[in-house]
């Protein structure tokens, strides 16, 4: 577990369920986050958490983000396509809509980011964001992350096209706090 200020980055339990499965479906967070537009049924990510925990993979690492003071989960976030040879990751995140201006996503980013280059001995992170998602884009920015790629035309919503901007950080440029 990863500790921070205000919130805490530990395993997905079985409970953490149902929230997420409502985080998943909620429609807001599937276009801002490019999930597929289908709804998700309680017992798809109940076959997803347990086949995760059945057939552990190191490629995909999830995390609950927890809030010390309440105890409740506000989020999660994971590391994706780990590639411990080549030494990059992708990085998702989700906090609640509620929850967006406490700061608890720029200590999940430092808690996440320490981690992939400070204990998987990682050199680059990297993150997908859609074009039209400028909180996000000016998020990540003031975080420390470059644009490094756009992707076209590459997702659509109620039939409009909008292009995916490929973000990253290097382990030499990221100099957050270590975690505890």
């Amino acid at each position: 577990m990863m500790r921070g200020h205000k919130i805490e980055l530990r395993p997905l339990r079985h409970g953490d369920i149902a929230i997420i499965n409502r985080w998943r479906n909620d429609v807001r967070s599937k276009e801002l986050l490019v999930l597929h537009p289908y709804p998700v049924s309680y017992e798809q990510d109940l076959e997803w958490f347990d086949k995760l925990f059945r057939h552990p993979d190191d490629r995909f690492i999830y995390f609950t983000v927890e809030h010390l003071e309440s105890g409740q989960p506000v989020g999660y976030c994971n590391l994706r396509n780990v590639n411990l040879v080549h030494r990059h990751a992708e990085l998702g995140i989700f906090i609640q809509q509620e929850h967006s201006r406490s700061g608890f996503g720029m200590e999940v980013l430092h808690l996440l980011v320490s981690y992939a280059f400070r204990y998987l001995n990682l050199r680059r992170i990297y993150i997908h964001v859609l074009s039209s998602n400028t909180p996000a884009l000016a998020f990540f920015k003031a975080f420390g992350f470059r644009e490094e790629g756009r992707l076209r035309n590459h997702v659509s919503f109620r039939g409009i096209e909008r292009d995916m901007v490929i973000m990253g950080i290097l382990a030499e440029e990221y100099h957050g706090p270590e975690t505890t």
